[in-house]
């Protein structure tokens, strides 16, 4: 009986082992090409010199830019412009790389974000049956990472499924006041008094729901350094967090959250504002101010209440530091 128990035992090592020796083995990074999703642009990976070269798909040997990262065993994915490529590194990591970049973004103008993996993910031990590298300081970070429509999926270990834009939005807010503003006109009524009557040390409650809104759709997490910087943070965590702050100040001003304004833009960039006040009387007056270009004040009102599209009206809160003169 004891025989064929460690006949048993034998058996089993002979077949474990090959499994797991064959998860250490892994292909030496090759040279290749990723392609944009519109198959534009791609980005020539050469593992030899590190240097990873983006190209016109109308031209192939001139360099539209290029960028030092070592190739590994990562994913690389590009974007439709072509004016930025992320680095996904490998799904395993070790222990003590948590801290290391497991997402790294590079711009045209030469910017680049970095990302760790606990930052992104929980990273977690194997599975039983899962294969990976041997050792025990080893953990998984991710599963998938994949694109649509320039925007980039990462299904992470212990966390909601991270999303980055693979491209720079006009629409983003660059300053604490734009974003507030934007908030202020999209959020529902209910979510902005839930704000307005949160103590301002109760404010965290709001990081894992409002500031990812203000991270993911914002562009903090892809390359909206502008915002982040206005902010006087260096981490979008934080930097979600003093918009909330300034939100929730301005809510403490207002008697009521009301939409007193909606703005337009015309085809030949003229900014149309249609404003609904109370006179002394308590009668609702209206007031059409129109902004071509050349107004003195275009830029200032512009940079307030962007963004706006043509055809579409947007609610805009009036705080009486906007100056619409």
């Amino acid at each position: 009986m004891i025989k064929k128990i460690v006949m048993y035992y034998v058996a089993v090592m002979i077949f474990l082992v090959p499994m797991f020796a064959f998860g250490t083995k892994y292909r030496s990074p090759q040279q290749q090409t990723v392609y944009s999703e519109n198959k534009v642009y791609f980005v020539q990976l050469d593992p030899v010199s590190d240097k990873q070269s983006i190209f016109s798909a109308n031209d192939s040997k001139t360099p539209l830019w290029s960028f030092k990262q070592q190739v590994g065993q990562g994913e690389y994915f590009i974007s439709t412009n072509g004016s930025v490529v992320t680095y996904v590194a490998w799904k395993f990591c070790r222990k003590q790389d948590l801290k290391n970049p497991a997402v790294v973004i590079y711009y045209q103008d030469g910017h680049s974000q970095k990302y760790s993996y606990k930052q992104l993910s929980q990273p977690r031990k194997y599975k039983l049956g899962e294969v990976g590298p041997i050792g025990d300081f080893w953990r998984i970070w991710r599963d998938k990472a994949y694109v649509k429509k320039d925007k980039l999926f990462i299904e992470t270990t212990g966390k909601p499924i991270q999303q980055m834009f693979l491209k720079n939005d006009p629409t983003w807010p660059k300053t604490v006041n734009q974003a507030v503003r934007q908030l202020y006109a999209e959020m529902k009524e209910d979510d902005l008094t839930k704000i307005q009557q949160t103590k301002k040390e109760n404010l965290i409650q709001f990081h894992l729901s409002l500031g990812m809104y203000i991270r993911n759709e914002f562009g903090m997490w892809q390359g909206n350094y502008a915002l982040v910087e206005a902010t006087s943070k260096d981490h979008p965590d934080d930097a979600a967090m003093v918009i909330i702050e300034n939100l929730w100040q301005v809510l403490q001003e207002v008697k009521k959250i009301e939409w007193n304004g909606q703005a337009t833009i015309e085809k030949d960039g003229t900014i149309v504002i249609q404003i609904r006040s109370k006179d002394d009387r308590g009668e609702i007056a209206e007031t059409l101010l129109r902004y071509p270009k050349n107004h003195k004040n275009y830029s200032h009102i512009k940079t307030e209440i962007w963004p706006l599209k043509q055809g579409q009206w947007k609610r805009i809160p009036l705080f009486s530091d906007i100056g619409f003169k």
